[in-house]
């Protein structure tokens, strides 16, 4: 459709992949928008990141790398990862899954305090068991996705040992990060609307 020819388009990479440079430089200037995530990058690649072109990093303190799983490569000295770099540099923008289950209130105050109201969006991360009871669900296709279980208010693996996904809508994201961690209704729906709008492009 025309719209879906005029939509920005955004990919996301983990920066320590190989030919990520090549793919990030060869396609952020003809208007591809480009996140780190899903990322075990150190924080020197992060910054090379940042000078590539990319400017987004996908749902903050989630499946990326930190201090403290850098140091089980490497004792000393002690490395910053992608979470301190997303902290550290004012180019990016991030986001926080805003579910009450992912991130403990703490996690959300220290995002809004640094980040602020336009450089951190609410997001969902929501799967297929949005409003659905708990059971067994797929991420991705149902002839082909990964399984994982709706138990708690929220997707976990099979194991039990990690979470999955989201099953929360984003109209509970917005209830939720109001009611811990203060921040008004209406920044809290602006985080939700307009903050992410205008990181996706619009």
């Amino acid at each position: 459709t025309a719209l879906a020819a005029t939509m920005p388009l955004s990919v996301t990479v983990a920066p320590e992949i190989e030919n990520a440079a090549w793919l990030v430089r060869t396609y952020a200037p003809r208007g591809v928008r480009f996140n780190a995530g899903h990322s075990f990058a150190p924080f020197e690649k992060v910054e090379a990141a940042v000078g590539w072109g990319v400017r987004h990093v996908d749902h903050l303190f989630c499946a990326m790398s930190d201090r403290a799983r850098l140091r089980q490569t490497q004792t000393y000295p002690m490395r910053g990862g992608l979470m301190e770099a997303t902290l550290y540099f004012d180019e990016l923008t991030t986001e926080v899954i805003a579910d009450g289950k992912h991130l403990t209130p703490e996690l959300l105050r220290l995002a809004y305090k640094v980040k602020g109201p336009d450089r951190l969006a609410l997001v969902s991360d929501c799967s297929r068991a949005l409003d659905m009871p708990d059971g067994p669900y797929l991420v991705g296709p149902l002839d082909g996705g990964e399984p994982f279980l709706k138990a708690d208010g929220v997707g976990i693996l099979p194991s039990g040992n990690a979470l999955a996904s989201s099953v929360a809508g984003m109209d509970q994201c917005v209830r939720t990060f109001h009611r811990l961690t203060g921040v008004p209704l209406e920044v809290a729906v602006r985080m939700a609307s307009l903050t992410p709008a205008r990181i996706a492009g619009f």
